[in-house]
């Protein structure tokens, strides 16, 4: 990739716009640079002269009305990605704790589900040998991993998870710029330290529609009017709902119905 290939990557990183709009952008960047360059300039004299490409994605920004996500857009895809984690988690949990040396094999799926939570609560009445200590230990770990990394690191790879993009929702920098990782991680603070309720208030008080550490990120959150949402993204968001009730409220149905009984 040639320096002036790299310069204008470097504008279309700190573009929010639709894939033609940044497009036909880049072209005209292109061909301004190409005329320059047709003149006998040289191309860092080009480049010098048009100065850095935060400020020439930023002229261009001035003209665009980002459209803030509201809180209820926010809250279904963070119940998506939620759903999308326990899918992976909850079913390797099973499979651990209840696997025959640890535990009696259950005699039905209810049993299975009423032990689970059970010896969630029970911690005491549960024998474990120290090679499945061991892989409970390195699971319960993997598993924190999983949900402290999912979402910064895709909103820095992506600018979105998988629930803002069924949302057609997108993370940015207040500007329009992709969110570096560092911001990522600290817009999701209070999430870390399970204070996401409290952070999430601010989003009713402030012009932007900004938790308290998208402030301090300098983050927000957009819709992508440019894409349109198809039937099967639909049909994704009510599945993954869908399998949020079944991973969390059926198994607690199962332990009450056998408390009350």
């Amino acid at each position: 990739m040639s320096r002036i290939d790299r310069y204008i990557a470097q504008v279309m990183r700190n573009i929010f716009a639709s894939p033609d709009d940044k497009k036909n952008f880049a072209s005209d960047l292109q061909a301004h640079i190409d005329e320059a360059m047709s003149n006998g300039d040289t191309e860092a004299t080009v480049l010098r002269r048009m100065g850095e490409p935060e400020d020439i994605a930023t002229e261009f920004m001035s003209d665009v009305k980002l459209q803030y996500a509201n809180y209820f857009e926010r809250l279904v895809a963070f119940i998506i990605d939620l759903s999308v984690c326990f899918s992976v988690t909850v079913p390797l949990f099973f499979i651990i704790l209840f696997s025959p040396s640890i535990f009696s094999q259950p005699s039905s799926i209810g049993d299975l589900l009423y032990y689970l939570t059970y010896s969630a609560v029970h911690v005491e009445k549960i024998s474990l040998s120290v090679g499945h200590a061991v892989v409970l230990g390195a699971f319960i770990i993997s598993t924190m991993g999983l949900y402290i990394l999912y979402f910064p690191l895709l909103e820095y790879r992506f600018g979105k998870t998988l629930g803002k993009h069924l949302m057609r929702l997108r993370v940015v920098r207040e500007w329009g710029a992709e969110p570096g990782l560092g911001y990522t991680f600290i817009r999701r603070f209070s999430y870390f330290f399970d204070i996401i309720a409290l952070d999430s208030i601010f989003i009713f008080f402030t012009e932007k529609r900004q938790r308290a550490f998208d402030i301090v990120a300098k983050t927000v959150v957009v819709r992508e009017t440019f894409y349109e949402r198809s039937v099967l993204s639909i049909l994704a968001i009510f599945g993954l709902l869908a399998l949020l009730g079944i991973l969390v409220i059926i198994p607690l149905i199962f332990v009450i119905g056998k408390d009350c009984c």
